[in-house]
């Protein structure tokens, strides 16, 4: 899968949705879903036209515009992020995350949180599913405590 871009269905939108919108000629306009959008005809004329609105796949930007580090590729990219986080239900603060993408089909990550201390140990898998796009991508590091 080379493409970059897909339609986006009407379930992904949500307050700060990040997507492109046809602009004049060729040009794209980068925008973002705001509340007042969600009248039900403006929203339905929207997705109308499925050429004039289109979501850039999660990718190496958008990962690293969250503090990850890019820190090899295998099958999948792997990124590391150092912190101090609130992991909901657990009692380590100071953690390595690491992160797994599927560069491949653009949709398959794998987050998993280790104990920051001399040695490295598992403590949990954090999220592990699809993210599609860079706002899911959000959604999913605000649920599991990272941001």
């Amino acid at each position: 899968m080379n493409e970059k871009y897909y339609t986006p269905e009407k379930i992904e939108f949500h307050e700060g949705f990040e997507f492109e919108r046809k602009g004049l000629g060729d040009s794209w306009e980068k925008a973002v879903w705001e509340f007042h959008q969600f009248s039900e005809g403006r929203f339905n004329a929207n997705l109308t036209y499925a050429n004039s609105i289109r979501v850039k796949f999660l990718n190496r930007e958008d990962i690293e515009s969250f503090g990850f580090k890019h820190v090899g590729k295998t099958i999948d990219n792997w990124y590391d992020l150092e912190g101090h986080f609130e992991i909901p239900m657990s009692n380590h603060k100071n953690m390595l995350v690491k992160m797994q993408h599927d560069f491949r089909t653009h949709q398959g990550i794998r987050i998993v949180g280790y104990e920051y201390t001399d040695i490295l140990r598992v403590i949990q898998t954090l999220y592990r599913g699809s993210c599609k796009n860079k706002s899911e991508f959000k959604k999913i590091l605000i649920q599991i405590g990272i941001i």
